[in-house]
């Protein structure tokens, strides 16, 4: 809208409540300092977007002018690159330390860590300037001034390394979800996860966390009250280079969407990945792999969850272009080589869901192996899409089971929906997927 129309609008107002989004390029900047300075007090919804001044009046005029009816804010772009300068000092007081309606808070690329008592602030999401090192004490003493936050997201956080041997911590007794988006390794994720004490029913989503060296000293992901609200269900995806991760409980979950080098050390990384995740308390594994050899080690990670009783292990196409002939070669699998499927000794349940209607090599194996030290399953279940032809007797699998079912499905049903994810607080919030639908079937050679 021109500024002239705006000097109208305004003119008009009277004394209602307003929502303004700036966008602060070399013409705008006089009159959205004019808006500030006159109507500063009854600003409802404030979006300040800088365009290449990141040092404009306009964000000290921010920091200087109360706002007493200032619910909701917004300040700073993720794609600048230069951060927004409030001031010199990387604590600095935003609103003039009065903004007591405020409910909901963004701040991207912003250098430091506003020093004002939030005692309102449900929402905060905070990136820091591009390519920073934060110190872990100061995002902590940050979020201490937010007590009743109940959503937050972190994202871009590198912490400056001589502060990440400080334990400090902050409890946040009404958070419900936590985001940290695009950290440089899950050790930054670690450090965040043990410097923020959470209730027992919030539920954790990682996104685009790399895993890098030094692992080993990952502490547990689980929240020091967790004891008495463990995790009770693990479901691990590798899936285009990028390992997905969920540990849930009947109230709450922490999803990890992670990313391991492509080296012969990713394998042994991983395993380190999946002893942060407290497994002695899982007694529910789900497994998806594809068939190709990047997947057959998530074979292997069952030897990490001694516990486990109940096992699904689902097996999907790989690629785009396979043909019906291809689908029906056991060499087409590429999993000929892979381990053999670790059955542990309390697991009386195994589902199977077999895109191919063809059980691997390597999961025969793994249950010849229980049924020959005595161990048979209770109950066996196959899961192969409708148009499917089973390659496998049923009778040759008793061997293996007390109970053996097939079921003719369009999809399989996948983990019980926690509570944290019945309903999505906020956008970035996924969707919990209740059912994992097989993909499209090629006609067979005789289908025309």
């Amino acid at each position: 809208m021109p500024v002239a129309q705006n000097t109208l609008f305004l003119e008009r107002s009277g004394a209602s409540l307003l929502t303004c989004h700036m966008f602060l390029a070399g013409h705008t900047v006089r009159f959205c300092m004019d808006i500030l300075e006159q109507h500063h007090s009854r600003i409802r919804k404030l979006q300040a977007i800088p365009c290449n001044d990141v040092r404009s009046p306009v964000f000290l005029a921010l920091s200087q002018l109360p706002m007493p009816e200032l619910e909701q804010a917004a300040i700073g772009h993720y794609n600048i690159t230069s951060p927004v300068h409030f001031s010199d000092n990387t604590r600095f007081l935003l609103f003039n330390g009065y903004a007591p309606r405020l409910r909901k808070l963004a701040l991207f690329r912003v250098r430091g860590f506003p020093d004002n008592q939030f005692e309102k602030l449900t929402h905060l999401s905070f990136t820091p300037e591009w390519y920073s090192t934060v110190k872990l004490p100061d995002l902590v003493a940050f979020l201490s001034q937010c007590p009743r936050l109940q959503h937050l997201i972190l994202a871009s956080l590198h912490f400056n390394p001589a502060t990440r041997l400080v334990e400090q911590t902050v409890y946040l007794p009404h958070l419900r979800t936590l985001v940290i988006r695009s950290t440089r390794s899950l050790i930054e994720v670690d450090l965040i996860i043990s410097s923020i004490v959470t209730p027992p029913a919030s539920a954790v989503l990682i996104s685009g966390a790399y895993i890098e060296e030094g692992l080993s000293n990952l502490r547990s992901i689980h929240p020091p009250n967790a004891s008495s609200h463990p995790f009770t269900r693990a479901h691990f995806d590798l899936h285009n280079n990028r390992l997905f991760m969920i540990v849930a409980s009947k109230s709450s979950a922490i999803s990890v969407d992670a990313i391991p080098n492509p080296t012969q050390e990713s394998v042994a990384k991983i395993h380190d990945t999946i002893h942060w995740f407290q497994a002695e308390t899982i007694t529910e594994l789900w497994l998806r792999v594809e068939s190709n050899p990047r997947s057959a080690p998530l074979l292997g990670l069952a030897h990490a969850f001694p516990s486990v009783t109940a096992l699904v292990l689902r097996v999907d196409k790989y690629g785009l272009d396979d043909t019906y002939d291809t689908l029906l070669r056991e060499d087409a699998w590429g999993m000929l080589h892979a381990p053999v499927l670790y059955i542990g000794p309390c697991v009386t349940y195994v589902r199977l869901c077999l895109w191919y209607g063809t059980i691997p090599p390597s999961v025969v194996g793994g249950l010849a192996r229980k049924a020959m030290v005595g161990q048979r399953l209770e109950k066996l279940i196959l899961e192969i899409p409708h148009e499917r032809v089973p390659a496998f007797d049923v009778a040759e699998l008793e061997e293996y089971a007390v109970e053996v079912e097939i079921r003719r499905t369009s999809g399989c049903e996948w983990m019980e929906v926690p509570e944290a994810y019945a309903k999505r607080p906020h956008y970035r919030w996924p969707v919990w997927p209740e059912r994992k639908r097989w993909a499209p079937i090629p006609d067979a050679p005789w289908a025309a």
